[in-house]
């Protein structure tokens, strides 16, 4: 079990992700942000005289090219790898980063079609990680091993659903870091995918837009996972069409670009 609740844990990214927004938005502009605990809204912004609320949302795929859920794989990868840390952590051993890629097949496609990994699944997979950590631990600071895929004879021995697992050691890490390594081609921004975003959220707003002057939407993009990256080549054209909008105004946050986009809106 995750020593934090989804719902912190959730707080915690909208925390960050406020955060990136307040820097890219307000340059030399006051913009005074209240995250607020008990949704909705997810944020308050109070704004030149105004009270603006705030929704995010992430922009994600929905299926990958080869029609798989690439959420649901990273969601589950997610989970055994934290699973893995903390029974690592039970062991008193160097603090590590270990880096895991995860083939796209290790348990969400089966023959009778696409179902979750089993708890039992995930066990055997975090446990199966800690030992080959445990097992090629770097002897020293600041070493970097890569358990190896295949033995001498070129016979394959890390476990099917797993395509490499790196470890590293540092006298700068003084906490565990255990994440996943994922590659991919990213998806192109739509009009389709963006308006569908957007409607999802303008659900919410009946709830209490009546409380507020403004009504602000942030997607947010290529926060954490390959799910989440988008090719903005033909963002352009996207802008000349603009969108109507119950929402006020409406942001992409690019987060690893660090760059914030206004949509051109057509109020309804």
């Amino acid at each position: 079990m995750s020593r934090y609740s989804s719902k912190e844990i959730q707080k915690s990214t909208e925390r960050n992700q406020i955060a990136q927004f307040k820097s890219l938005f307000q340059s030399d502009r006051n913009l005074d942000i209240k995250i607020i605990e008990k949704d909705p809204p997810d944020a308050e912004v109070f704004f030149e005289g105004q009270k603006i609320a705030i929704e995010l949302t992430e922009l994600v795929w929905d299926n990958d090219i080869d029609g798989v859920n690439k959420k649901a794989h990273e969601s589950n990868a997610d989970m055994i790898m934290d699973m893995a840390k903390m029974e690592y952590e039970k062991l008193f051993l160097p603090p590590v980063r270990v880096s895991v890629r995860f083939n796209d097949n290790y348990g969400l496609i089966k023959e009778d079609g696409n179902l979750q990994l089993s708890s039992s699944d995930k066990k055997r997979l975090s446990n199966y990680i800690v030992d080959k950590v445990v097992k090629f631990l770097p002897l020293q600071d600041n070493m970097s091993v890569d358990v190896p895929e295949y033995n001498k004879n070129w016979e394959r021995v890390l476990d099917q659903k797993i395509s490499a697992i790196n470890i590293y050691r540092s006298e700068f890490l003084f906490e565990n870091c255990w994440i996943t390594r994922e590659g991919g081609t990213s998806q192109r921004i739509t009009t389709e995918k963006l308006i569908t975003r957007i409607r999802s959220k303008e659900r919410c707003l009946k709830n209490y837009q009546d409380s507020f002057d403004n009504l602000w939407l942030v997607l947010v993009e290529d926060w954490k996972h390959v799910s989440d990256w988008f090719d903005f080549k033909y963002m352009e054209e996207i802008q000349a069409k603009g969108f109507e909008s119950i929402f006020d105004r409406i942001f992409i946050m690019r987060s690893k670009k660090n760059e914030l986009i206004e949509l051109n809106l057509v109020k309804k």
